[in-house]
């Protein structure tokens, strides 16, 4: 189960977006760590406050962007075979071009040695 929240970062950028008085940075990259669960393998639950993840150990530029719903955009980020192999990836953000969270996500960790896609819906349904 993943558990995901918008970071209050974010939610202040869209605001002043919203009001005309900002930009909205684009989503660029995305980032991969091992800090989304607790040493039992729980998974955690992500704080509105943060401003990086736990543990960070990769950062990639977006693989590719598409629109699945009317309100939700899915970003879809990649680790080939053998990267970050020997880690258990179990927390993953958007980061827009600022350098900033937009999304994060915690969940059970990454299988070694297989290509994985990791599709982020943000999602304001």
């Amino acid at each position: 189960m993943a558990v995901s929240i918008v970071p209050n970062v974010a939610r202040e950028k869209m605001a002043k977006a919203r009001a005309g008085l900002a930009e909205l940075p684009p989503i660029t990259h995305v980032a991969f760590g091992d800090g989304g669960c607790d040493s039992d393998g729980t998974v955690l639950t992500p704080s509105s406050t943060m401003t990086a993840l736990n543990h960070e150990l990769l950062r990639k530029t977006i693989s590719e962007k598409k629109v699945t719903a009317q309100c939700v955009i899915t970003y879809i980020g990649k680790l080939a075979e053998g990267e970050l192999d020997g880690k258990s990836v179990s927390e993953i953000a958007l980061i827009d071009s600022e350098g900033d969270l937009a999304n994060v996500q915690f969940f059970k960790g990454k299988a070694d040695d297989l290509e994985q896609t990791f599709e982020i819906d943000d999602d304001y349904s």
